[in-house]
């Protein structure tokens, strides 16, 4: 045997990991948030242009709406249709729109048709360009959804220049109470305001079916509402049934609404509590889920329990689902 050394034979080399440099990270995570902010914008973008242009076909509708009732009254049936044509158009269920449309057509066909007059030519009015930028004023409070500053404009163009386009500026009066009314009713809990310029708005023109079921929405909720506390000192049962109601539609439509719901499902619990202990328990235990360490709930709670004959709380019989 040599005495020379073997040589060992080298491994294969590791390949040498690549690091990504934090930097790429940094801007890619950049890019992205700049990608999702520009998509959120867009949409953002969409939406505003949508609801512009939705409010401006209205105005218009109203407008032409106003005008065909006016051609009508000086007998001018074929335009007074023409108009209510380009109504119906863009909004097919447009309310007294196919009935005036029909009215005219009828008046048309029985009125011989008049020798063509001149129309006369409208003098310049010198408050234009006041009454132009109240109107541009209008336009960009519309955009910036402050509706009550929108009507507010509208009225000073009223008062200021009370005979410049009035159809025009009903049109924007009705679009500007109807998205106010609309939104205080969706988005707030000023019901009683919302129906109240909802029906300012349906003095210069039909409510359109949105407008509609809103006001019924915020009527009916009322009524829930209103009952639920009439009832509350009368009859606890029936009380229970509409806080019950009012609670499923709208649960923060009041301070204290969840809190007096939990009250009466207490009260319910009470009445019950030395004849059947597990139903008791069951109201107990629906006012905790309500409001969490509700004291008198807890109070009955541990009563309820300990003199339940049940593994736990038993609904009573009559207890469904909201009607």
């Amino acid at each position: 045997m040599s005495n020379q050394e073997l040589t060992p034979v080298p491994g294969p080399v590791p390949a040498r990991k690549r690091r990504i440099k934090i930097v790429w990270v940094f801007l890619g995570a950049l890019l992205l948030t700049v990608l999702a902010g520009s998509v959120a914008g867009y949409f953002a973008g969409q939406k505003l242009f949508a609801e512009q242009k939705q409010a401006s076909i209205l105005s218009f509708d109203i407008e032409q709406f106003q005008l065909a009732k006016i051609d009508i009254a000086a007998g001018q049936f074929r335009r007074a249709a023409e108009r209510l044509d380009a109504i119906l158009k863009n909004e097919p269920d447009f309310p007294g729109a196919e009935d005036l449309k029909t009215q005219a057509l009828a008046a048309m066909n029985a009125t011989p048709t008049p020798f063509p007059t001149s129309t006369p030519v409208p003098s310049p009015t010198p408050d234009a360009p006041r009454a132009e930028q109240l109107l541009a004023q209008a336009t960009q409070q519309f955009t910036d959804k402050k509706y009550v500053e929108m009507i507010g404009t509208l009225l000073t163009l009223k008062v200021e220049i009370p005979g410049y386009q009035p159809e025009r500026v009903d049109g924007l009066l009705w679009v500007a109470l109807r998205y106010n009314g609309v939104h205080l009713i969706k988005e707030t809990n000023r019901l009683t305001e919302g129906m109240y310029y909802l029906d300012l708005a349906a003095n210069y023109a039909p409510l359109d079916g949105e407008a509609q079921a809103q006001i019924k929405f915020a009527t009916d909720f009322l009524a829930v509402y209103q009952s639920a506390y009439y009832y509350r000192n009368k009859d606890i049962e029936v009380s229970l049934g509409y806080f019950r109601q009012a609670v499923s539609i709208r649960p923060y439509y009041s301070d204290t609404l969840i809190v007096d719901y939990a009250d009466i499902l207490v009260q319910n619990g009470d009445a019950l509590v030395h004849d059947n202990a597990c139903a008791a328990w069951w109201y107990y235990d629906q006012a905790l889920l309500q409001v969490p360490g509700y004291e008198p709930a807890v109070k009955g709670w541990n009563y309820a329990q300990e003199n339940c004959d049940q593994s736990g709380p038993v609904p009573p019989e009559a207890y469904g689902p909201p009607a």
